[in-house]
């Protein structure tokens, strides 16, 4: 979570994977997997390891939890729009959702942003604050993600 003052105007840039306090078994996963002692233990495996390691889990965990990933905590969003407006947020930009949308929630302009990895798609600010998704371009000769 970190904020941009651009002009005079406070935008709010978070992943959101804490709104959602309904769901449980992500925040026991989250709380579980950046403890201390898994730090550690992962930290101290080699480098091909901690990779191997990561894309079993992440593939393993893309078909679990499925009613909480197609949920949109409408409720949740709403109370943290609100902490945001009342703290003197102008707007914010949130990840997690893995949607491209921008809507205004209890008066707060949001918007989600997609999947970079997945989708290849990313939020582009200008300098006036006008906001644009666009399609990563890798340059020639860079292998892609």
């Amino acid at each position: 979570r970190w904020e941009l003052d651009s002009g005079g105007i406070r935008i709010l840039f978070e992943h959101g994977d804490l709104i959602n306090h309904s769901d449980d078994n992500y925040q026991r996963w989250r709380i579980f997997s950046r403890s201390a002692s898994v730090r550690s233990l992962v930290g101290s495996l080699p480098a091909k390891l901690q990779r191997l390691i990561a894309e079993r889990l992440e593939g393993d965990m893309a078909s679990t939890n499925r009613a909480y990933k197609n949920y949109e905590p409408s409720d949740e969003l709403r109370l943290w729009a609100e902490e945001l407006k009342a703290s003197g947020v102008d707007r914010a930009v949130i990840g997690h959702f893995h949607i491209a949308a921008a809507r205004r929630i209890a008066g707060l302009p949001v918007r989600f942003v997609p999947q970079f990895r997945e989708e290849g798609l990313h939020l582009k600010i200008d300098a006036h604050g006008e906001e644009r998704i666009e399609s990563f371009q890798a340059p020639s000769g860079l292998p892609t993600l």
